[in-house]
């Protein structure tokens, strides 16, 4: 085998040894779909729950799509995690002061931009949406 032969066989293998490696770890899991059990979560209109780098809250009654907001959970004007208020129906970020209302939309700088709102579903008692979305 001359010296042409041998690098590209080596550099051939070496590829498809990576490719098959990576999708033999590949999980189900490494999508940014996100699901929410609703019989144990998310049970009382107000109810909010962090998970990942997401925040959803329960807005109303009954397990229909429109009954839930699913947002990013990271404050546009420097990253820090917000949390929702349910008496004030907002989304507050606790390092600046900024402030968004139920659809994440900004109602209080210094925070410029929305807050990014992801499209839920729900089919029987699992809510899911995707955080990549």
């Amino acid at each position: 085998m001359n010296r042409r032969s041998f690098l590209f066989y080596t550099v051939a293998t070496a590829v498809t040894g990576s490719l098959s490696t990576q999708l033999a770890f590949a999980s189900p899991h490494d999508s940014n779909a996100i699901t929410i059990d609703l019989s144990k979560d998310l049970t009382s209109v107000g109810d909010s729950k962090k998970i990942k780098k997401s925040i959803v809250v329960r807005t109303a009654e009954g397990n229909e799509p429109g009954s839930f907001v699913a947002l990013s959970g990271k404050c546009t004007h420097r990253g820090c995690k917000v949390s929702y208020n349910p008496e004030q129906k907002r989304f507050e970020c606790p390092c600046h002061g900024s402030m968004y209302n139920i659809d994440g939309e900004v109602i209080k700088g210094p925070a410029k931009e929305a807050l990014t709102k992801y499209t839920v579903s729900v089919s029987n008692n699992t809510l899911t949406f995707d955080a990549g979305k």
